[in-house]
């Protein structure tokens, strides 16, 4: 035995065990903020879905019981403005879920700017929520694959 397998190196003519340590996989730096950001997010575009929902209800009945004064088309569009605000909720809170998985930088942007825009019933909750969120969003760009 050489006085190298001794100490405990491999014999000669071996390949080293494992991977040298500079190749080594860094540990991935995890920041609570995208999930902040989806969290806020998926909350503001749940209180705009259900603004938009609650809308496209009352605002088709009401321009179905004024049809006179409106006319007969009224109630169509104000169902077409809410399903438009239905679907912009729902890509909000799609962005909201690819923020909690830190994955789509893209999408959850422009979820939290679709939720600035549609998500403002209720006082302005989502609007205000999904401002947080794009703040948030931006921050952590680093910490999205």
């Amino acid at each position: 035995m050489t006085n190298g397998e001794m100490q405990g190196y491999p014999p000669q003519g071996y390949p080293p065990q494992g991977p040298p340590p500079a190749a080594m996989p860094q540990p991935e730096s995890s920041s609570p903020l995208p999930m902040i950001g989806g969290i806020l997010l998926i909350i503001g575009a749940l209180a705009g879905l259900f603004y938009w929902i609650y809308y496209s209800i009352v605002m088709a009945e009401v321009a179905g019981a004024m049809s006179m004064l409106l006319g007969d088309d009224a109630s169509t569009i104000f169902l077409i403005i809410g399903i438009v605000g239905i679907i912009a909720s729902l890509v909000a809170a799609l962005g909201g879920v690819f923020a909690l998985m830190k994955k789509s930088w893209g999408l959850a942007l422009t979820g939290s700017i679709l939720g600035i825009l549609f998500c403002g019933g209720f006082w302005c909750l989502g609007s205000l929520m999904a401002i947080a969120a794009m703040i948030l969003i931006i921050v952590s760009k680093k910490h999205f694959k």
